[in-house]
C-alpha cells in the first residue's frame, strides 16, 4: 500500500499494480478499509505493554510486563504478553549470574602452578 502511494506521481495506479502481480480491486478496498475493534484493542495492548518494558528500561521480560498489566487492572495471560513483545522485535536484558564453585577455582589454581 504504502508503495503505491508513494509512487502514484510517477505512475498509475493500474501499471503499480500489474508490475506488483496485485489486484487493483484489492488496493481500492484498502483504501476504504476501518480497523475492527478487535484490531484496535490489539494495537492499544501493543502500546501499552511497549510502554511498560520502556518504563522498565527495556529490563522487564514477558512475566514481568504480564504480572504488571494484571496489577494495572488489565487481564492478560503470559502468552499474550509474549506473542506481542515477538511481534515488536521486544527482547529483555538477561544477565546471566556465574557461580564460582571451589572445584573449578581449585581447577584454575593448579593450572597456573604448573
Amino acid at each position: 500500500m504504502t508503495f503505491i502511494k508513494d509512487n502514484l506521481n510517477d505512475y498509475t495506479v493500474s501499471q503499480l499494480c500489474r508490475a506488483l502481480k496485485f489486484p487493483r480491486s484489492t488496493y481500492y478496498k484498502a483504501l476504504v478499509c476501518v480497523p475492527s475493534n478487535r484490531q484496535k484493542k490489539y494495537e492499544t495492548f501493543s502500546k501499552q505493554v511497549k510502554q511498560i518494558y520502556d518504563e522498565s528500561k527495556q529490563r522487564y521480560g514477558a512475566v514481568k510486563i504480564c504480572r504488571s498489566l494484571n496489577d494495572n487492572g488489565i487481564v492478560c495471560s503470559l502468552k499474550r504478553v509474549q506473542r506481542h513483545m515477538a511481534a515488536q522485535g521486544l527482547r529483555s536484558v538477561v544477565v546471566k549470574n556465574t557461580i564460582i564453585t571451589p572445584i573449578r577455582e581449585l581447577f584454575r589454581l593448579t593450572k597456573k602452578i604448573y
